[in-house]
């Protein structure tokens, strides 16, 4: 017999993910918090659960994918590098020429 709770697939990044991009996006020098992480996560994915989050971030702290100071999550500067590139190499900027606009002639006083 089926049960009634399913578990269905999730429909947003791995937490891992989410979390990193989370903390590159608020770009505190200090470190992000737990709150703050999880009002971003709320605010651009779907279906994100707190207590899942801060399982995350205690694993990930093991791992040594993040770095806590007091209250606050950060990324180790090695990782936090190697996003930065990652990021850049992704998006590069076009290049725009700068239209040359026309000088307007002024009349000259006598």
């Amino acid at each position: 017999m089926p049960s009634s709770r399913h578990a269905s697939a999730a429909v947003h990044p791995p937490y891992a993910d989410m979390i990193v991009e989370a903390i590159l996006a608020l770009k505190d020098h200090r470190g992000s918090s737990n709150a703050a992480i999880f009002k971003y996560l709320e605010s651009n994915f779907v279906g994100c659960n707190r207590s899942i989050m801060g399982t995350q971030l205690k694993a990930m702290l093991v791992q040594g994918k993040l770095h806590k100071c007091k209250a606050s999550y950060m990324l180790p500067p090695e990782l936090l590098l190697s996003q930065l590139v990652q990021a850049s190499v992704k998006t590069p900027k076009k290049a725009t020429p700068k239209k040359a606009t026309p000088k307007k002639a002024t009349p000259k006083k006598a």
